[in-house]
């Protein structure tokens, strides 16, 4: 799992602007069912019709193309198949200024560290 955060804050580093923002936040659910992570970020984001594509081995996204960044078009691949071998799901959706990665990890429960 820690290998999947850093994933995910990696791939939001790489694409965030100079000055943007990349932001991780933990939701938990007030059921208790699942931990919701997102990794929120000001980059170029994804087109709604690529949203899917990007978790493809090899695809790269026009965004990702046209940053002239590096990179082969795995990450996202082995990241939501971590989050699946734990039961979960990784999606992404637009940001108001960005893209929102999402993970729901099932069972999982964050830690109060007042406690």
């Amino acid at each position: 799992v820690r290998e999947l955060i850093t994933n995910l804050v990696d791939n939001a580093l790489h694409y965030t602007p100079r000055r943007g923002t990349v932001t991780v936040r933990v939701v938990p659910d007030p059921f208790g069912q699942v931990v919701v992570l997102q990794i929120e970020d000001s980059g170029p984001g994804i087109p709604p019709e690529e949203l899917e594509d990007v978790f493809k081995a090899y695809h790269r996204g026009v965004q990702a193309r046209a940053s002239g960044k590096s990179g082969v078009g795995l990450g996202l691949v082995v990241s939501r198949s971590t989050v699946r071998a734990h039961g979960g799901e990784l999606t992404l959706r637009p940001a108001e200024r960005g893209l929102i990665a999402e993970v729901r990890l099932p069972g999982a429960r964050t830690v109060d560290a007042a406690a």
